[in-house]
This record gives C-alpha cells, sequence and structure tokens, in this order.
C-alpha cells in the first residue's frame, strides 16, 4: 500500500495489435515547445520517446475518414464494448 505522499503507479494507457497481445504502454504525453513527447514502452521493455511535430500531427489528421472522426466524437464516452481485433476479425469476416 502506498504511503501517504506517494502517489499510485498508474500503467498508462495500452496499445494492443490485432491478436490481442499489448504492443506499447504510453506512460505519459508532454508538450515540450510547440511539440508533443510521447513516453512509453514498446513490447513491454524497450523504453522509447515519440515526437510530434505540429506538421506531423496535421497529416494524421488528415488519415481519418469522416465517418472515423464522428466515432472519434464519441470514442472516450463509450464502454468497453470489442476487444482488440474483435472489430478486425468481423470486418474480415464479412468481407
Amino acid at each position: 500500500m502506498p504511503g501517504k505522499d506517494e502517489k499510485p503507479k498508474t500503467q498508462g494507457m495500452k496499445v494492443y495489435t490485432p491478436d490481442k497481445s499489448e504492443l506499447m504502454v504510453i506512460s505519459k504525453i508532454e508538450r515540450d515547445g510547440q511539440n508533443l513527447i510521447i513516453h512509453g514502452k514498446i513490447m513491454g521493455s524497450l523504453p522509447m520517446k515519440a515526437v510530434i511535430r505540429p506538421d506531423e500531427a496535421r497529416k494524421g489528421i488528415r488519415l481519418i475518414g469522416l465517418k472515423t472522426l464522428l466515432f472519434l466524437l464519441t470514442f472516450l464516452f463509450r464502454g468497453i464494448g470489442k476487444q482488440a481485433g474483435q472489430a478486425a476479425r468481423s470486418k474480415n469476416n464479412g468481407a
């Protein structure tokens, strides 16, 4: 049990592969001047820092279609829903 002044450790946001294995844990996202720095671990052990520049973020927004943009507006308010990989498999089975 953590002491009175200690914060409990949070695992961070996990990113999964389509087969439900853990790909990456993002522990922190912070601003560094005009950039975003993403801190995390890949495959459970390899520490990494990724930098997202404003021009690359704009390119990323262009990758999102209208249907995905509408989904993102409600994404944070949804329940757990389908686990990683289930949606991909159901799309492949329906095609």
